[in-house]
């Protein structure tokens, strides 16, 4: 089931390849390549590649500087793993050494992704004191005033619930409030957590409904040409592929970077837009970990949506805005020298599907079972965690290519990174909100927690402190936002 290609469709709205570019892939090819897929990857050459070994043989003097090259990134590479023994993640990452090799190759590797050399992490001002935390005390300065000369029952009810309100508004946990780590887990709770999906054709259907409920995916004819829209109360939404037969290029790169730069200009007249950016990245062979002879197999999508207001409340109104925000997208991405085609319906739903990397049981008609665990969402045989990057808009593009280069030598089963972009203000503010989502996906516990423990380390020494948060308790609804279904309602 975690096969996602799907058959040729000749009539897809794309935009013409741009010249001297060569052949390109066939446009049914809408799939997560699988992690055997010997493809190279199509992130900038020129950062991080490391030095090839020199041969046995007689030692010439070029020979000997490549050696000393070498022992040079080895030295680097040391002690950028020294750094880890004072945080214990290190310890952590001993277990599943077996699974990934050894620990200096890999370290060595992400170590050299370097844009600008090692920058001292920036520090951020303290977060300023909410409205609501400041009537949350007013309140409970009000009711232990309005206890005084009460009964004692009512005092010591009063200064309990004020101790409750007043700690659960201060404590901070994993820099989190307690109201927060409780409202999470009242969701947590409430949500439904498993599911039993059969791998037949209406498999990717029930994983749509499952992540987000109240999808439904509909055709629409633009210009003759099938296109599949993706209704949600949020809004609705179409996808587009960007396709380069080596994978991403420089041009797709800039398209990465300034996901903002995708939106329509801000019209009173029509309803509100919001853009995604999915990238998906599988190294093809998890024993190769120098940056060299590592391999990656390398997919970009991007989402345009219509938002839902209640100025535009109806899909009709919302249909008809996408579809020319889409035809404009498509002229400017072309401009812009990037190749892009829709997704029919059953493109779409292969294509979420393979995202998911849901496991693929060809000869069995089990059902599959969809778990939600406090520390990750298990599909099958393979098992998920997200992180999101809550201060991504604060870095500047170099920062943005360095993270992203170095987020592709994790060698998990598969990385998504989604980068949602919506205006702030609805009414054509030109101010945007921006959400990451980071995705891993493993095939059990151990080397989950080794990718886990390498994203921490892949955002040292970035420059800034990007805000890197693991989603416990809310993975299910994690893994539906690093889809390219649009923006959601609620923030995680």
């Amino acid at each position: 089931m975690n096969d996602a290609r799907v058959p040729d469709r000749p009539g897809a709205l794309a935009a013409p390849a741009p010249a001297g570019r060569g052949a390109r892939q066939p446009a049914g090819a809408a799939a997560v390549p699988q992690a055997t897929a010997p493809e190279r990857a199509g992130a900038p050459a020129g950062r991080g590649d490391l030095a090839a070994p020199p041969a046995a043989g007689r030692a010439t003097r070029p020979d000997r500087q490549r050696r000393r090259a070498v022992q040079h990134g080895d030295d680097e590479a040391a002690r950028a793993v020294e750094r880890l023994r004072g945080t214990g993640r290190l310890a952590r990452a001993r277990a599943a050494l077996a699974a990934h090799a050894t620990a200096l190759p890999l370290a060595r590797a992400i170590s050299s992704v370097t844009g600008r050399g090692p920058m001292p992490r920036a520090r951020r001002n303290r977060r300023r004191v909410g409205v609501g935390r400041l009537v949350c005390w007013e309140l409970v300065v009000v009711a232990l005033l309005a206890s005084v000369g009460g009964p004692r029952a009512v005092k010591v009810a009063t200064v309990a619930a004020a101790v409750a309100v007043f700690a659960a508004t201060t404590i901070r946990i994993r820099d989190r409030f307690l109201y927060e780590w409780f409202g999470r887990g009242v969701r947590y709770v409430l949500r439904r957590g498993e599911a039993d999906l059969v791998p037949d054709e209406s498999g990717p259907q029930d994983l749509l409904g499952h992540l987000a409920p109240h999808a439904r995916i509909e055709t629409v004819d633009v210009d003759g040409i099938p296109v599949a829209f993706i209704c949600r109360p949020e809004g609705v939404a179409a996808v587009l592929e960007m396709q380069d037969p080596a994978g991403p290029t420089e041009a797709i790169w800039a398209s990465v970077m300034s996901v903002p730069s995708l939106l329509p200009l801000p019209d009173a007249n029509a309803p509100p837009f919001a853009a995604q950016v999915v990238m998906h990245t599988t190294p093809a062979d998890l024993g190769v970990l120098t940056a060299d002879a590592m391999r990656l197999t390398q997919r970009a999508w991007v989402t345009m949506q219509a938002v839902r207001t209640a100025d535009f409340p109806d899909d009709d109104t919302l249909r008809l805005a996408l579809a020319n925000a889409v035809h404009r997208l498509v002229r400017r991405l072309a401009r812009d020298d990037v190749a892009t085609r829709t997704l029919d319906r059953e493109e779409t739903l292969a294509l979420i599907a393979g995202l998911a990397q849901l496991e693929d049981v060809p000869d069995s008609l089990d059902p599959m079972l969809l778990t939600e665990r406090w520390g990750g969402w298990q599909a099958g045989a393979t098992v998920h965690a997200c992180f999101r990057l809550g201060h991504w808009g604060e870095a500047d593009a170099e920062c943005r290519r360095l993270v992203l280069r170095r987020l592709q030598l994790i060698p998990s089963r598969g990385t998504t990174i989604a980068i949602t972009v919506s205006r702030r203000n609805r009414r054509g503010d030109a101010e945007t909100d921006t959400e990451v989502i980071v995705r891993l996906t493993e095939t059990d516990s151990m080397r989950l927690d080794n990718s886990a423990n390498l994203l921490e380390f892949a955002l040292e020494d970035v420059g800034i402190d990007l805000g890197l948060e693991r989603l416990d308790g809310e993975h299910q609804t994690a893994v539906a936002a690093s889809l390219p279904l649009g923006v959601r309602v609620a923030a995680l």
